[in-house]
């Protein structure tokens, strides 16, 4: 039984949980609303976003009526969650200047939209659609948005930022960007690039990107400074035109996972890019390059004094490409390859102009005239005679992937 003091206890102790629990509060928006103060209930909604963001409190919901809103809203209401009534093709957020984000985060937690009830946010030509103001803020979460022509979609700081189920339209220069936002997830989304990047990883480590399609971007996916320990896992990059250089691309980053994705149509389809005195140790493994105008798979590394890559490139696919499927140029190396498909490609099945040999373990070539096309090649490096090959196809892996096409 409770004494006295504890009972008091308690019930002090309840009156905060249930006091904190009722703090927060939906916020309605209609443009037949009424000016705050005084605003957001159902019947007397407010008649803008600002008037709305003037009365919210902490951890408190926006919702957004039909229509189109012109502004530039900074958030800076910690846990505040703002979304639409109707869905992204019933509410427009239009940027109040071109040069201006469209929505700017200041705080802690911030929701913009979810999946049916997100906002299509579009006008910010100079500027981005959603943007972090810094890395201290985290757990930002922008999902089930639409983006229009934006110079960036979504940038992204601070730790366990969340981007995913977004479909981004025709950004300038970039689609999603992640900056020194660790443990980071980019995830679902659709990105159609009219040139730019498409998703983009900069200082920002562990971060998975996965299950997301990009179309027509010059870079599709690039990993750069300072990015170690991410998970690129099971992607669809297609380039639209000749301005897609690059499907998957990375600098300089250890302790990388490819594993899953198809890249098709673009020039190269990956890059595995080294040029510091440091050895890059990554795993790229069931990923396909199909129908690419040049190398499938390129590893490049740069300068003498630089250690090689050590790589396991195993199951992967390189078909039907106007280069190589596998180039290794310099200092780039391979420590295991194992059951991958390097046929009828354009140049040669590998192209290693390094100084190491490469252990290929049960590669499949393809046929010419009913003979194995272990076709190669090399300058300075060579095929380990202990390779060897494949009688017939090994398994594509990148289905998953494939899917999203």
């Amino acid at each position: 039984m409770l004494n006295h003091r504890s009972f008091h206890l308690l019930a002090a102790i309840l009156i905060c949980f249930f006091a904190g629990t009722a703090s927060a509060k939906t916020i309605h928006v209609q443009l037949w609303g009424v000016p705050a103060p005084g605003c957001g209930s159902k019947s007397t909604p407010c008649s803008s976003i600002y008037g709305a963001l003037n009365v919210a409190g902490k951890n408190d919901r926006i919702i957004v009526g039909p229509g189109e809103y012109v502004g530039s809203y900074d958030i800076q209401v910690e846990g505040l969650r703002l979304e639409s009534a109707e869905g992204p093709h019933a509410t427009i957020l239009r940027s109040l200047d071109e040069a201006l984000d469209v929505i700017r985060i200041s705080q802690h937690k911030v929701r913009i939209g979810r999946r049916g009830k997100g906002l299509t946010i579009v006008g910010a030509t100079s500027a981005s659609g959603v943007e972090v103001t810094l890395p201290s803020f985290d757990r930002t979460r922008v999902e089930g948005n639409v983006f229009i022509g934006n110079s960036r979609g979504i940038w992204l700081e601070g730790s366990r930022a969340v981007a995913r189920h977004n479909l981004i339209l025709d950004s300038i220069a970039m689609g999603i960007y992640l900056h020194n936002a660790p443990s980071g997830l980019v995830s679902d989304n659709r990105l159609f690039q009219a040139g730019g990047d498409g998703i983009r990883l900069n200082e920002s480590h562990t971060v998975n990107v996965q299950n997301n399609l990009v179309y027509g971007a010059a870079l599709a996916i690039g990993v750069v400074y300072g990015t170690a320990g991410s998970r690129i896992r099971n992607n669809a990059v297609l380039g639209g035109s000749e301005g897609s250089p690059y499907g998957i691309a990375t600098s300089n980053i250890e302790d990388l996972l490819i594993d899953g994705n198809i890249a098709s149509g673009g020039h190269v389809g990956y890059q595995l890019f080294n040029d510091v005195a440091q050895t890059i140790t990554s795993v790229v493994r069931n990923n396909a390059a199909v129908g690419t105008t040049g190398d499938g798979f390129e590893l490049t590394g740069f300068g003498s004094s630089h250690p090689p890559f050590a790589v396991r490139f195993d199951n992967n696919t390189g078909v039907s490409t106007g280069g190589s499927g596998l180039k290794l140029e310099y200092q780039s190396g391979i420590n295991s390859a194992r059951g991958n498909n390097l046929y009828d490609n354009d140049t040669h099945a590998i192209d290693n102009t390094t100084a190491s040999s490469v252990l290929l373990k049960k590669t499949y070539y393809g046929l010419v005239n009913g003979v194995p096309s272990f076709v190669y090649s090399s300058t300075s490096g060579a095929i380990d005679p202990a390779s060897t090959e494949a009688k017939k196809p090994n398994r594509f892996r990148a289905r998953r992937a494939a899917k999203l096409m």
